[in-house]
């Protein structure tokens, strides 16, 4: 008699009941478990290893290149193609580290990272969340740029997609755009054409005041430009004038002008001061010195008819043309006071010269008078 023999029946038998394969801790459960190096598996698949890295998956391709997944204490290792050495480690904390094993905040990675859709970095969007109190956040897209700190609300800065930086401001209208005060423990620089750009200050809705910039030299100078020129602006931000110039080369300072000229400051306008001091390397009191040559007062005479001013003081013309040193003229007029002075003292030593000569005539006229009364016709000799 045949008896007849049926796969199916030993498949069946097989799924039904569990079964524990030979020389090997494996086993498939009747409710679909499967356990690689475990007879209890406890979810679909269990991969058990008796050392860290030991319970491992890994992946082959026909070029010999091998990718992990393996289990070491409380670190699961992902990626990699060295057994015990993850690209993308995750701890049972859940902080995961890319290019570290040892991640020590949520997401740690070490090395150069990018964030962006379809290859673009800073794509359509991407979010990073941060630890503080209003809720700070990194977030970006392609339509506003990226955004620095801040809430949903509000932003610390942005960076938009032309370019224009916001700190303080999610509305930057200029390359730098800061509300709020700016402090810096070295150097502030500016890079602009000459009689371009430079430092602007304006008022709260944005009209320009004041502008702060470099210059073109002077006239005749040769200092390489960039001299410092301060313009005032009217109240619709237009250009008024300079308000102060210094030029580079020397530090000749102007106030209301672009030409110092020679002088270390020139105004062009009105100064008022209540005290002005005037350092000068000689003074007037020469004129006391015995050897100075005082001119008679006929000499004085001549001059004034022929030139029409005072001897050693300056023209009209001369002073129309050149200016007037005031220190220099103060020493001029102290001068001519001075010999004022010496005139006044040689005129009161002739005054009295004379004072005494008329007395004496005085005195002889009485006497002469006293005689003639008494009928004597000749006084005494």
């Amino acid at each position: 008699m045949y008896k007849f023999f049926s796969p199916f029946f030993l498949l069946a038998t097989v799924i039904s009941h569990p079964f524990t394969l030979s020389a090997q801790n494996n086993r498939l459960e009747s409710t679909g478990n499967v356990g690689i190096g475990t007879t209890t598996p406890v979810v679909r698949l269990s991969v058990y290893g008796s050392a860290d890295d030991s319970a491992a998956i890994s992946l082959q391709s026909g070029s010999n290149s091998r990718f992990y997944i393996q289990q070491g204490g409380a670190l699961l290792k992902i990626g990699g193609t060295t057994s015990g050495v993850g690209a993308i480690n995750v701890l049972n904390t859940g902080k995961v580290g890319v290019g570290t094993n040892n991640p020590i905040t949520m997401l740690d990675v070490n090395g150069d990272f990018s964030l962006g859709v379809s290859g673009n970095k800073g794509g359509l969007a991407y979010s990073i969340g941060f630890t503080r109190a209003a809720g700070a956040q990194l977030y970006g897209t392609t339509a506003a740029g990226l955004t620095l700190g801040g809430d949903a609300a509000t932003a610390d800065a942005v960076f938009l997609p032309n370019g224009y930086v916001g700190i303080g401001t999610s509305s930057p209208e200029a390359k730098l755009d800061i509300a709020g005060s700016v402090q810096t423990s070295n150097e502030f620089t500016t890079y602009t054409g000459v009689g371009t750009g430079g430092l602007i200050i304006a008022n709260a809705t944005r009209v320009p005041r004041w502008i702060i910039r470099g210059l073109t030299p002077e006239t005749g100078t040769s200092n390489g430009g960039y001299d410092l020129d301060i313009q005032r602006r009217n109240d619709d931000g237009a250009g008024i004038g300079t308000a102060l110039y210094i030029r580079r080369s020397d530090g000749n300072v102007a106030i209301g002008t672009t030409t110092p000229g020679p002088y270390k400051l020139t105004v062009e306008g009105t100064i008022g001061a209540r005290r002005v001091k005037v350092m000068q390397g000689t003074w007037a009191d020469f004129v006391f010195q015995p050897e100075y040559k005082l001119l008679t007062l006929a000499e004085v005479e001549n001059y004034i008819k022929v030139n029409r001013h005072l001897p050693d003081v300056p023209s009209a013309k001369d002073v129309e043309k050149e200016g007037l040193d005031v220190g220099e003229m103060n020493k001029k007029l102290l001068q001519k006071v001075e010999e004022l002075t010496l005139y006044l003292i040689e005129q009161q030593k002739q005054l009295k010269v004379q004072q005494e000569q008329i007395t004496a005539l005085r005195d002889q006229n009485k006497a002469f008078l006293n005689l003639m009364k008494k009928g004597d016709p000749s006084p005494e000799q």
